[in-house]
């Protein structure tokens, strides 16, 4: 179903948001035997690997308690299965196949990830193993090992659409289909948040209102919906906060929008230019000052 589908893809989105590339292994960069091919999808042109081949290994070492390895599933006939491995025990098995929304869509790709937790945080193996010739794709593995302060990723709600386009487009009615994908979208959040990563949600889906915020195709929002939820986005950027671990070290840049204005820090450890340096042993204020020359 779409609700399956979002369920197993949006993980992967925030996941690969929240990771940086410096603490991911794209498949590409994978050690193999087998058989395997470079392939591209989201994000990763080229990096992607692909195998039809039964018994084909791909093998990285990543560090965390929490680890990541995430594919593209393929809605056809000639798909596999892949078993993960963590220093040589199995972690599980994990279909590379798709589904069809509806029998009227053509061939469907959809990532997945398999989420890999309990473990002891520090190195590990991980090992995938394809498990017959159909087709399985990898196109990253990561883990939650040393993550800091950012990127910070926000994931806004799931908007209500004009009645009539439930009607057409979702039987189950627009508040129960909101409400099932905006559980998701939490559920999403929490499990994320709780392996360490940067995930915020903006609670779009209270602030869009589908009856004056739409546009005339009953499907997109008009200027003012766009103006809503950029201001919901703005609101939960000012509202984020984050606890450093004590002695962490911080470097503030500000960036005047007027190329001839000078800087001036205030209540930085050191400063030089545009940029401040402070360390978190206790509560810090630092403001800037951009003075027109």
């Amino acid at each position: 179903t779409r609700l399956d589908t979002y369920k197993k893809a949006l993980p992967v989105a925030l996941a690969y948001l929240s990771i940086p590339n410096s603490k991911k292994a794209f498949g590409t960069s994978l050690t193999t035997t087998g058989t395997w091919t470079a392939t591209s999808t989201y994000g990763t042109t080229g990096k992607s690997i692909a195998t039809k081949t039964a018994g084909s290994t791909a093998t990285v070492t990543m560090d965390g308690s929490v680890l990541y390895v995430a594919g593209t599933r393929v809605e056809a006939a000639n798909t596999g299965s892949i078993t993960v491995y963590v220093d040589d025990l199995v972690m599980g098995t994990y279909s590379c196949s798709g589904v069809k929304p509806s029998s009227t869509q053509k061939r469907t790709y959809a990532p997945f990830m398999a989420r890999l937790s309990g473990l002891q945080n520090g190195p590990h193996t991980v090992r995938i193993v394809s498990n017959s010739d159909g087709y399985c794709q990898i196109d990253w593995v990561g883990g939650n090992a040393n993550l800091t302060a950012f990127p910070r990723v926000y994931v806004g709600g799931a908007l209500l659409m004009t009645p009539d386009r439930y009607i057409k487009n979702s039987p189950a009615g627009s508040v129960q289909s909101n409400t099932l994908y905006n559980t998701v979208i939490t559920q999403t959040r929490d499990m994320l948040a709780s392996d360490g990563l940067n995930v915020i949600t903006a609670p779009t889906e209270t602030t869009y209102n589908p009856v004056t915020d739409i546009s005339s195709d009953n499907v997109h929002p008009n200027d003012l919906g766009h103006q809503r939820l950029a201001t919901t986005f703005i609101n939960s950027f000012k509202e984020d906060t984050y606890k450093f671990k004590s002695n962490t070290p911080v470097r503030l840049i500000a960036f005047p929008t007027n190329a001839s204005s000078t800087i001036n820090w205030i209540g930085c450890d050191s400063k030089t230019g545009n940029t401040c340096k402070i360390k978190m042993v206790g509560n810090k204020t630092p403001t800037v000052e951009f003075i027109a020359l």
